[in-house]
């Protein structure tokens, strides 16, 4: 199982930083539209950790799009990227679930989650000047 690198992790502190399951949601948007806003949700814990979202969201036809949507879950030892949706392209995929008390890890798709987040926290941490 692959976790955030440090860089990475540092952005998605301070995205989830603060919040619980008293205060479960942020949207940041601090570019005037020149960019997506990041949508940050407190999911739920489990015994292995905190599951949180983040996601750039768009409007098509009334529906909410999610480009993308991932998944993470956050363990003392690190953030792991769980699930990755990009709807426009019909793609949805598990890389990390936890299924009756167990983690069950698709070693390689979870990998690839785990490269592209490192590059989307960098985006996002230069395009929400965090």
């Amino acid at each position: 199982m692959k976790g955030l690198n440090a860089k990475a992790k540092a952005v998605f502190d301070k995205l989830i930083e603060g919040l619980d399951s008293d205060n479960p949601y942020r949207k940041l948007d601090n570019t005037n539209g020149v960019f997506m806003p990041v949508s940050v949700d407190y999911l739920f814990e489990t015994e292995h950790g905190t599951v949180y979202a983040i996601a750039h969201n768009y409007t098509q036809n009334g529906d909410l799009m999610a480009d993308p949507d991932m998944q993470f879950l956050v363990r003392d030892d690190g953030v792991y990227p769980m699930t990755f949706q990009q709807d426009n392209l019909g793609v949805f995929n598990v890389g990390l679930t936890i299924r009756d008390g167990k983690l069950l890890i698709a070693p390689e798709l979870q990998r690839d989650m785990t490269e592209f987040a490192n590059l989307w926290m960098s985006n996002i941490k230069e395009q929400q000047e965090l």
